[in-house]
């Protein structure tokens, strides 16, 4: 499944899907146009749901996938725009919109009953006062960070009704917000400017700072492999979580900047330098992960990346159309040609299903 925007406003973006059973002869089997700032949300069963940004169609589309060669939208809710986060618990979906109101423009964090996916509905809401930039789940709370015009949060919500979220804490942070990953007990947020923190959950009621690393570059993500958490920024940080309040880590390939990361069993791929290149990370000992190699654009690429997925040994590269690259030797990836048209406009996020 592959989103696509159109960067000069002329044509139309949307969702085209390609079966990809064979990566050197993809298929493609059906598309649906939207205007121009689409992106990938989340695929909950035979339904695909898009946000767009774009005036007139600014909302959440509902897109039947059932039948892959003729998708169709079947609903559409209007919001005043989106805030990064979106997260299916079970019948429910938590996604972060925007709404005006008191002449503001304000993110609200929307639960949404998606018990029937083609017919999602909202059971309630909770106002924010800065821009929701993460999202998180652990033991029946709702963990969601946000930045402020002058000071940035880490949030408790209450979820047991999952209908009704409650604000139930709020611990207040002097750093810039990012995204937000748990693993027992602790939640690991990025920082552009600091690096990383680490927040001991464990009481809900009562979270405290168990450590941060200072910055290392643009820190935009951190992804969770088993007991380790591989975070974004000058290089990439792989921290031992086994004591988080002494965690060791070591830096792999420090030498460039880590942007959006895919990992799939021993293999990872990090968009770099910009997203002008991609470096291949060997992972079959995910505690010395090494840089395998890396393929920089404008000599097996022109122009910027916008995403990388990996599964079964090949990497998605979508850029102005979508490379697929073989990398069972992670060493020596090969690029497969797939079939795929390159007019395609910017594709902004794929995502694999099946």
């Amino acid at each position: 499944y592959l989103v696509t925007e159109d960067p000069n406003g002329s044509l139309a973006g949307g969702l085209f899907i390609f079966d990809i059973t064979r990566p050197d002869d993809a298929v493609r089997l059906g598309s649906w146009t939207v205007s121009r700032n689409a992106a990938l949300v989340e695929k909950i069963g035979n339904f695909i749901y898009i946000i767009d940004d774009q005036p007139f169609t600014k909302g959440l589309h509902v897109i039947d996938v059932t039948n892959p060669n003729a998708p169709r939208r079947i609903k559409f809710w209007e919001t005043d725009g989106f805030d990064r986060g979106l997260l299916v618990i079970g019948d429910y979906a938590y996604i972060a919109a925007r709404r005006v109101f008191d002449r503001r423009v304000h993110s609200m964090l929307f639960a949404l009953d998606v018990s029937d996916p083609s017919r999602p509905a909202v059971t309630d809401s909770i106002t924010w006062d800065g821009e929701i930039t993460g999202l998180a789940e652990f033991n029946d709370y709702l963990y969601v960070s946000d930045q402020g015009s002058h000071e940035s949060h880490l949030n408790t919500v209450d979820i047991f009704d999952s209908a009704h979220p409650v604000l139930a804490e709020t611990y207040d942070r002097n750093y810039t917000s990012g995204q937000v990953a748990i693993r027992e007990g602790m939640a690991y947020l990025t920082d552009a400017d600091i690096g990383l923190h680490i927040v001991d959950i464990s009481d809900p009621f009562d979270m405290d700072e168990a450590e941060n690393f200072e910055r290392v570059g643009s820190n935009t993500s951190a992804i969770v492999n088993g007991d380790l958490i591989y975070s974004s920024g000058s290089g990439f940080r792989v921290i031992h979580t086994e004591n988080p309040f002494q965690p060791e880590f070591t830096i792999i390939d420090q030498g460039m900047e880590y942007r959006g990361m895919s990992i799939s069993g021993d293999k990872l791929c990090g968009l770099t330098n910009n997203y002008y290149s991609v470096g291949f990370v060997d992972c079959s000992d995910p505690e010395q992960p090494e840089l395998a190699r890396r393929l920089s654009f404008g000599g097996d690429w022109s122009g910027q990346a916008h995403d990388v997925a990996v599964g079964d040994d090949v990497a998605y590269v979508a850029f102005e159309g979508l490379e697929n690259w073989d990398i069972s030797d992670i060493e020596n990836p090969v690029k497969i040609d797939n079939g795929m048209p390159e007019n395609l406009g910017f594709i902004t996020e794929t995502a694999l299903a099946g």
